[in-house]
This record gives C-alpha cells, sequence and structure tokens, in this order.
C-alpha cells in the first residue's frame, strides 16, 4: 500500500486542511480522512484505526521520507504488525505514484463541487472516494471495491433487483474464490500491460547511464534554486548502488550522504 498527504489550498469550515490517503496498489482501493493536521500521530491512528483494525495488518506500506512518515511511532507500529516500511526517494514523485496519481484525480472532483465556497471542501471528499471506489478503475479494467472485498458492489443508486438466487454457503464460497483469482490475475496482467507501456514511452531517448563506486556526479538542484542559481551541485562520489535507479552518494567536500535516482545525475568530467 502507499500513503501521503495532501494539502488542500484553504482551511474548512470544520479546521481541516489535510487529507491523508491511503492506496492499495493491486485493487486501486483508496481509504482518505480529513485532517486539521499532518503528523506522525495522525497517520498513526489512521493506518491503526481504519486499515489494521478493520481489515488486518499491511505487508508492505510505502511513503515519502516526510517526518509525518518517517519516525519511531510509526517504525514501532509497522515492526510490531510485520509491515515492510519503504521509502521513496526524494523530488520523485514517480515511485510513488499510484497515490499521487489519485491526489490528481480527487482534486480536480473537489473542484467541481466547490465553486461557491472552497471552505467546505472536506464535505465532499468521502462521495468522491466512494466515486472512484465504485468505478470501472482504467489500469485494472475492474471496480477497485470489488478487488479489495472479493463481492459485488450494491449500488444505493441502483433499484434492488426482483429475481432472488438462493445458493449453498458452500457453493458461493467457491464461486467467491474462482472469481477473485481470476479477477486477480486478470487485474495483474493490466498492470503489467499499463507499466510496460508507460515504460515505453518514459525510456524513448533516455540512455541507461550506469554509474560506479568512487565515480564523481553533479546532482539536479530540485528545490530553493532561484533562475540565476546553478541548476547542479557538487561534485559527488557513487558510495553504493542500490538499484538501477537509485544510488547513494557523499559529498566529495562536505561528506555527507544522501540517497538520489540517477535521472538526476550528470558525469563529472576533469576539464583538460
Amino acid at each position: 500500500m502507499q500513503m501521503d498527504f495532501w494539502t488542500a489550498p484553504v482551511r474548512s469550515y470544520n479546521g481541516n486542511q489535510y487529507v491523508l490517503i491511503i492506496t492499495d496498489r493491486l485493487s486501486k482501493y483508496v481509504f482518505a480522512r480529513t485532517l486539521p493536521s499532518a503528523t506522525a500521530k495522525d497517520a498513526a491512528e489512521m493506518i491503526f484505526e481504519d486499515i489494521i483494525l478493520k481489515h488486518g495488518a499491511i505487508r508492505c506500506l510505502q511513503s515519502d521520507q516526510g517526518s509525518h512518515f518517517k519516525n519511531e511511532l510509526l517504525a514501532a507500529i509497522t515492526k510490531l504488525t510485520g509491515c515492510k516500511q519503504v521509502f521513496s526517494i526524494p523530488y520523485h514523485p514517480m515511485s510513488n505514484g499510484q497515490v499521487e496519481r489519485f491526489n490528481s484525480t480527487f482534486c480536480d472532483q473537489l473542484k467541481k463541487y466547490c465553486n461557491d465556497n472552497i471552505h467546505d471542501w472536506d464535505v465532499y471528499l468521502q462521495s468522491i472516494v466512494w466515486a472512484y471506489n465504485s468505478g470501472i478503475h482504467a489500469t485494472t479494467n475492474f471496480i477497485p471495491y470489488e478487488l479489495a472485498f472479493n463481492r459485488h458492489l450494491i449500488s444505493p443508486f441502483e433499484p434492488p433487483s426482483s429475481a432472488i438466487s438462493m445458493l449453498k454457503p458452500n457453493d458461493y464460497w467457491e464461486i467467491a474464490n474462482r472469481f477473485k483469482k481470476l479477477a486477480i490475475r486478470a487485474a495483474r496482467l493490466n498492470i503489467q500491460q499499463h507499466q510496460s507501456l508507460s515504460k515505453q514511452r518514459y525510456d524513448n531517448g533516455r540512455t541507461n547511464r550506469t554509474y560506479h563506486q568512487g565515480e564523481l556526479v553533479w546532482v539536479r538542484v530540485l528545490s530553493g534554486r532561484s533562475k540565476f542559481d546553478s541548476r547542479f551541485h557538487g561534485p559527488f562520489i557513487i558510495i553504493e548502488r542500490i538499484n538501477d535507479v537509485k544510488y547513494i552518494i557523499e559529498h566529495a567536500e562536505m561528506h555527507y550522504q544522501q540517497e538520489e535516482h540517477v535521472n538526476n545525475f550528470i558525469p563529472s568530467y576533469d576539464r583538460k
């Protein structure tokens, strides 16, 4: 699962200015809670009350490296429940793309309801989340609710069917399990196909440069830069290659270390 805080442009009449969003990467099902603050305590309460106590423990939880996620409280909860906590690369939202994509989706939907009064945006949040969870997802081609809970969604806006079919409890269990296996297999295949197409578009014209331990690189300045400042700073020394796109680097003069995405590197060459 992936989680992230979304910050509203204004504080609502109810005192809320943040939304904590947790998304299941397979089913695309979304949990969301409006909050007056964005603290470690807020994140821990939602994970424990809305996820663990209602649906069970989480196997893997991904987030950015903000202090509201990377702290002793969440580390203790994930350790006690057997959850692996993973952090995305700073200033690289694509590594936490599922929840970032929903942030954009529900923000666009909120605009449609808040034309007259933007201070009541939190009133419409749960309705938008329900609409998202009950619609067919473009990537999986399944309804997130049905993938997450393995049963047909009964919509309050559809008239009840007059036809009644009675099944034995064992028959229902077998049918439900058969649907779940087929739906998850199909959803995974659809996700992989979309990921493959996205990767092809992303890799067009991109050089797959690999850096080795000890090489010098310059790192792109991603924040706090004016138009007159340098676009890169450094140099940095490659300390360790974590995977194909993530490295641990160390500043050659100040000797602090950080994790960085390969997209933010340019090689350092000696001037002759």
